[in-house]
């Protein structure tokens, strides 16, 4: 799976998960004994937990951090317990096909971690082989679910949208667009012919298709075979 950008929370879970490993005293506790004894039946010496470093948050600090992130996203969103949705049901929308490419190395999952709750699926459109033509486009899709993520939380996703965009250079664009009423952001090198297309679907959900050596307008279509309106129904 391409790295994303959100998958900085797992990290963080994984940190939080080593930190609260099996030294649980790490806090300055009693040691911990480990063994079954000595080789002649006296005690196993204690072996000291190792000490808290320092500037690190502790195991209890991480979950008092998280649990001060939910509460705050509850509030955000009107006292509301919001739940990422299921990403095998972000994977369903992922096309088969889009014309002569088929799906190929669908992934997916569901990160909850410091109270933030995200699920995402990709797939990949490779070129066929027998394509014919001067271009031969290949395609890659992700459907994020920011979930119960609001306001500032959100703007790692969303920012461009809160601004107009119409940029043109020698080698190609950026705009923010629309497709269909959904707010969109439009990149293109017209040298590479590769593209980035964004859409926010119900101000929840973050559609992001590539394109390489593919026209423009052939990524919006590959972006439009997505069903977008069902993709809006699954926030209801």
């Amino acid at each position: 799976m391409r790295v994303r950008h959100w998958t900085v929370l797992a990290v963080v879970a994984a940190c939080a998960a080593a930190c609260g490993g099996d030294n649980e005293n790490a806090g300055g506790g009693a040691p911990t004994e480990r063994g079954g004894g000595t080789a002649g039946g006296g005690a196993a010496p204690a072996i000291p937990a190792a000490p808290a470093v320092p500037g690190m948050p502790s195991p209890d600090d991480l979950g008092r951090a998280a649990e001060t992130n939910a509460k705050t996203l509850r509030d955000m969103n009107a006292g509301k317990e919001v739940k990422a949705v299921a990403p095998a049901d972000l994977a369903a929308l992922l096309p088969a096909t889009f014309g002569r490419h088929r799906r190929e190395g669908e992934a997916s999952q569901h990160v909850n971690s410091m109270g933030m709750d995200i699920a995402e699926a990709e797939a990949s459109y490779p070129t066929p082989e027998d394509l014919d033509g001067d271009l031969r486009p290949d395609f890659h899709v992700k459907v994020i679910d920011i979930g119960n993520l609001k306001g500032a939380a959100a703007m790692g996703f969303t920012a461009w949208s809160m601004q107009t965009v119409d940029r043109k250079t020698a080698s190609g664009w950026e705009k923010t667009t629309k497709v269909g009423d959904w707010p969109a952001w439009e990149e293109y090198d017209t040298g590479s012919k590769c593209g980035t297309l964004k859409v926010i679907v119900a101000k929840r959900f973050v559609v992001e298709a590539n394109g390489n050596d593919a026209s423009a307008e052939r990524i919006r279509e590959f972006v439009q075979s997505l069903d977008l309106a069902k993709l809006a129904a699954l926030g209801k």
